[in-house]
């Protein structure tokens, strides 16, 4: 029987070797990509090798990740700045950069938090799950934050190659990157993702579907979100909420907006956080500095921004200040 054992293991051995070699290869070739997966790589390899370390720190959903501009926050405040807004995922994803940021960067000054309907979204599905292929191999913390997610099982996360059986698109991504390097195009400006597309017919597709939407609060969710205020608090981070501006005519499709905000602004009232509110400011009513009805344009994201940093200027934010 030991025999046996022994002749196993030296077979296997060798094969597992590879796997792992194959695996390293793969991941370290997928992860340079700044296109695949929505583009989100350069940023989860900011994060993991400590290279954000930013002064200002964005957090918020694709409405973040569109609609404001590292670059004009730069010019205006003097001060270094990043955004770790992830799109399509609710905040237990942004606590996840969140512990990131604190553990392998230096620590911001402030935090500017988009926060929406869907920050504290109870959502069973994970959206763009490839953005995480390279990093899931023996990597713990991130097991367990997407385990509750259906999209990796337990050998994903234990067993080299076996997450990219059936990944088509990411292997087309490699072939394309080693035949043609120029064809790996930047979409991100320090995490910032500008959009100059035109207008789209996104809501009326939705409204096809449903004329509303109701979303579900996760009760956990805000548990964490609490969490993290605190966390903030305790490590001195300055902190403001952003409720970002949304196109007037698609605001009354999100027929709960009250409801899933009301913990956000429970706490921005219990710990004194600012909260800005452009759903009513008149970059909503105005088509023009939008793409669809959630996301500001390229155009719309720099006039916003702009007056975003007027309007914490006023409040007297102490972690703003004009450049000289």
């Amino acid at each position: 029987m030991k025999k046996i054992l022994i002749k196993t293991a030296i077979f296997f051995l060798p094969v597992a070797v590879l796997a792992y070699g194959l695996d390293i290869l793969i991941s370290s070739t997928l992860v340079r990509s700044n296109d695949y997966a929505d583009g989100e790589f350069p940023v989860w390899n900011d994060l993991y090798n400590g290279k954000v370390n930013a002064d200002i720190i964005i957090f918020g959903a694709s409405n973040a990740l569109r609609g404001l501009d590292t670059e004009v926050i730069e010019k205006r405040t003097g001060a270094s700045t990043y955004s770790l807004a992830v799109n399509g995922l609710n905040f237990r994803i942004q606590y996840l950069r969140f512990r990131l940021l604190l553990t392998r960067n230096k620590k911001p000054k402030l935090i500017i938090n988009a926060v929406s309907a869907a920050t504290l979204e109870k959502t069973p599905e994970l959206y763009n799950p490839d953005q995480f292929l390279p990093f899931l191999l023996y990597n713990k913390s991130l097991e367990n934050v997407l385990d509750e997610y259906r999209d990796f099982k337990k050998a994903d996360y234990n067993v080299p190659l076996i997450r990219y059986f059936g990944k088509k698109e990411a292997f087309i991504n490699i072939l394309k990157m080693l035949i043609d390097p120029s064809s790996n195009r930047t979409r991100r400006i320090k995490g910032y993702m500008p959009n100059d597309q035109e207008w789209t017919s996104d809501l009326e597709k939705a409204k096809a579907v449903s004329s509303t939407r109701e979303f579900v609060l996760d009760t956990s969710l805000v548990a964490l979100f609490n969490k993290y205020v605190t966390e903030c608090k305790d490590q001195n981070i300055g902190l403001v909420f952003v409720n970002m501006p949304e196109y007037i005519e698609g605001q009354s499709y999100v027929a709960n907006r009250e409801e899933m905000l009301a913990p956000i602004f429970r706490s921005s009232i219990d710990n004194q956080i600012s909260f800005f509110n452009y759903l009513k400011d008149s970059i909503s009513c105005d088509k023009k500095y939008f793409f669809n009805t959630g996301h500001l344009n390229m155009y719309g994201a720099k006039v916003f921004t702009n007056r975003l940093i007027d309007d914490m200027i006023s409040a007297e934010i102490k972690e703003i200040k004009i450049s000289d």
